[in-house]
């Protein structure tokens, strides 16, 4: 099992959107800008430019690390955030002074570091892992790069400009906030460089639509990293994803790995071929990413849901069918993956498919994912004993989970989870 790598970052881009609370498709966005910005400077060879990408997309890999801490402070994520904390956003961009909000800064500053470490340990090298780590700093600090400058500039570009509605509507925001950018944060050859290419609606027009975003990346990253991941490679980026959504918060701490452990000893039990093993794995690893598109509050409230608030919740399968869209050559991975809270007798969501509409994995991953929950701590009660959990998932067997499955969940409980 392989995926193209542009297929992979661009999904993972997406998914780091969804931490921020950011509407789906910034990193490609802003990766447009950033490439759009290097062409033009003509300081960027091709195996620069697809380090540049890299850098571009994955920008923000490290937001999920901090991210349980800024909501806990602020309660807002990051749009919100600049706009109720604009000196903070400010200094973080390298844009003027800030005033106060020391912890917010520091938590909002360290996630570069660890999407840094995160990159390198995938192998995508020590450039790659300096531009992300260095994006947030300005010109006064030495080891700021040029690539760090395109990525910041293209990160504030990005979000001040994607509220608006036209691509002239853009463009005109776009030179007005460049005027107000401080010259001597950015080098002055850079600036001049990209100036005339914001006044023109064409550039703007190819960044909200990002269309031949996937072709790009294909050409750039062929004699660079090659165009295709292999299982190896998809497993490990896929884990940092898994991560992400653990990292959300501590009542999840895990909890994709237990999952994921749980569901292979099933698969095993149940007879399912190495490749099928695999695509459960996968799967597994994919299941909650959705999840990070929720708010916090929700995930983590003491009582009783409202109506509104399950719906809400009951979104985020198609959230996650959404985020991981990119992923063409996966693409009934993903389906399967997204399908873990149906159940049986159809009462189960986003689409209440019932019996064999359901697929294997997915059925599955709902018996896992709810015995996992169930003997977890959660914000409205303490973990149940494992053998209540079990009880409770063979009551209900075969109305809401398979009967193959809960007898194989039983037989894995017996040998000892």
């Amino acid at each position: 099992m392989r995926v193209k790598l542009s297929q992979l970052l661009r999904a993972m881009s997406q998914a780091c959107d969804l931490v921020e609370g950011k509407d789906l498709g910034h990193g490609q966005r802003l990766t447009v800008l950033a490439l759009a910005f290097a062409r033009a400077s003509g300081s960027f060879e091709m195996g620069e430019k697809a380090e540049l990408a890299v850098s571009a997309m994955m920008h923000d890999l490290g937001l999920a690390s901090v991210i349980h801490q800024v909501h806990q402070l602020t309660g807002l994520r990051s749009r919100e955030l600049m706009a109720r904390y604009p000196a903070v956003s400010d200094g973080l961009f390298g844009l003027g002074p800030t005033e106060g909000a020391a912890e917010l800064r520091a938590l909002l500053a360290r996630h570069a570091d660890h999407g840094a470490r995160t990159l390198q340990a995938l192998g995508y090298g020590d450039v790659v892992a300096g531009t992300v780590a260095s994006h947030h700093l300005d010109a006064s600090c030495e080891t700021w790069s040029l690539a760090s400058q395109v990525v910041a500039l293209a990160d504030l570009l990005e979000t001040g400009t994607y509220p608006l509605d036209t691509a002239e509507a853009r463009r005109a925001h776009g030179v007005d906030l460049l005027q107000d950018i401080e010259q001597s944060r950015f080098d002055p050859e850079l600036m001049e460089a990209v100036r005339p290419l914001l006044e023109t609606t064409e550039l703007w027009e190819e960044v909200f639509f990002f269309d031949d975003l996937g072709a790009e990346l294909d050409l750039i990253f062929e004699t660079t990293y090659g165009q295709w991941i292999e299982f190896e490679g998809l497993e490990a980026h896929l884990r940092v994803l898994a991560q992400a959504v653990d990292a959300q918060t501590p009542f999840a701490s895990g909890h994709t790995f237990e999952v994921s452990r749980l569901s292979r000893r099933i698969g095993e039990r149940i007879g399912l071929e190495p490749e099928d093993l695999n695509r459960l794995h996968l799967a597994s690893l994919l299941h909650g990413v959705g999840r990070l598109g929720l708010p916090i509050q929700l995930l983590e409230k003491g009582g009783g849901l409202t109506e509104d608030e399950f719906c809400l919740l009951h979104t985020y399968p198609n959230i996650t069918r959404d985020a991981l869209a990119p992923l063409a050559d996966l693409r009934d991975l993903v389906e399967e993956a997204s399908t873990h809270r149906e159940k049986l007798d159809g009462s189960g969501y986003p689409e209440a498919r019932s019996g064999d509409g359901i697929p294997i994995i997915g059925r599955i991953l709902s018996a896992a994912d709810t015995f996992m929950a169930l003997i977890s701590d959660r914000p409205y009660r303490p973990a149940y004993a494992r053998s209540r959990a079990l009880a409770i998932v063979q009551a209900e067997s075969a109305r809401l989970f398979d009967g193959l499955v809960t007898d194989a969940l039983e037989s894995v409980y017996r040998e000892g989870l």
